[in-house]
């Protein structure tokens, strides 16, 4: 079996979702939410780039063969348009570097107030195309810079995990830049020939019955 590094990709679904689908250090930060009108009733999800755009997180192994397998965490890289500043999120600056914004919005009439939740489901691993081999997804957590408002936390292998225990009570908007780790708790078989990747997507939700 080989233990040879890897590089590991793990895709964001961004975009905004609709009211009828109703998608290791702690940072220091304080919560970051931001009351906004009351209207019709809308909710809005932002997860890393604007504009529809799949953002990636990519874990590179390669020459860390001395700790694979010994818990020490791996952080993640990522485009900068992934943590950028848009005027879609105007209350929310750029996030630093290798980090991906995460915002969430939700709106209802006035009187009529609905609470939304946030979510993010993945699949139970991550697999490499051309072996079939597989790491299971809860080796891939997330250091929150807003903990108050989305928490950091690791993916469920196979299930959904509510971000957002609280709920989000309208008319509100909350905000995070998530750094995403490889937990590097197993060793893994590297990729055959070595080429390839692991690769995995995970969905965020934001529902508002």
């Amino acid at each position: 079996m080989s233990h040879r590094p890897e590089l590991l990709h793990l895709r964001h679904f961004a975009g905004r979702a609709c009211l009828l689908a109703a998608a290791a250090l702690a940072l220091p930060a304080g919560a970051l939410q931001f009351p906004i009108a009351n209207g019709a009733a809308q909710i809005y999800l932002r997860v890393g780039a604007t504009g529809g755009t799949t953002s990636i997180v990519s874990f590179n192994l390669a020459g860390q063969a001395g700790i694979l397998g010994t818990g020490t965490p791996i952080a993640g890289t990522v485009a900068a348009s992934a943590g950028a500043f848009s005027g879609q999120t105007a209350n929310f600056p750029a996030c630093p570097a290798n980090q991906v914004r995460i915002v969430a919005r939700a709106r209802a009439p006035g009187g009529a107030p609905r609470i939304a939740t946030l979510q993010v489901s993945a699949p139970a691993n991550l697999i490499h195309a051309a072996s079939g081999n597989t790491i299971p997804f809860s080796e891939i957590g997330w250091i929150s810079s807003e903990p108050a408002d989305i928490p950091s936390g690791t993916f469920a292998a196979g299930g959904t995990v509510v971000l957002r225990s609280n709920n989000i009570n309208t008319s509100q908007e909350i905000g995070t830049c998530n750094q995403f780790n490889f937990l590097n708790v197993g060793v893994y078989p590297g990729s055959v020939g070595g080429t390839g990747y692991y690769q995995g997507t995970v969905t965020y939700n934001l529902v508002m019955p």
